[in-house]
């Protein structure tokens, strides 16, 4: 059966859409949080909470990058992006704003330092590009099943390389 890429998507499409978008960016967010950027959170230091908090708190982070992918992927629809390719243009310019913008505003008002920030911005960088190119390949393809398979699989990577780094680095974060 062919697909008409250019006929409206319905409810569950754009559900099914987000939910990737959503699974690759956890991915990608354990990555950085729970592996790369891990030793800032072990000695949190003056500024961020300390770790029983911070995952106490998980939640509202989480909350906070479905609330703009949400808007991610409605910018996509609004302005008739699709592809991987332009979905990854369009994600990786929203990803570098976001990500630019928001350490900047952590710079002016905290003494977090260069590296944590500049670590925090790439996340955001790399977690709304994959996901502009998961709903670009989405909202051409239709093959909406393929790419929560695709969301799942960074997912289950991210979570395993975090938990590589994790495990090499323990005797460095005690």
């Amino acid at each position: 059966m062919q697909r008409n890429s250019t006929s409206p998507l319905n409810g569950r499409s754009i559900a099914g859409i987000l939910f990737a978008m959503f699974l690759s960016a956890l991915g990608v967010d354990f990555l950085f949080n729970a592996g790369l950027l891990a030793h800032f959170y072990v000695h949190p230091g003056a500024v961020l909470l300390p770790p029983q908090q911070l995952v106490r708190r998980i939640p509202f982070g989480y909350a906070s990058i479905l609330l703009t992918l949400g808007f991610e992927l409605w910018l996509l629809l609004r302005i008739e992006i699709r592809g991987t390719a332009a979905g990854t243009a369009f994600g990786a310019v929203l990803g570098a704003v976001l990500g630019i913008a928001g350490g900047l505003g952590l710079f002016s008002l905290t003494p977090l330092g260069p590296g944590f920030l500049a670590g925090v911005a790439l996340c955001q960088f790399v977690e709304y590009t994959v996901a502009g190119a998961l709903a670009g390949t989405a909202i051409e393809s239709r093959r909406v099943g393929k790419v929560i398979a695709l969301g799942f699989a960074i997912l289950i990577a991210g979570a395993a390389c975090s938990a590589a780094i994790q495990a090499l680095s323990r005797p460095a974060i005690r």
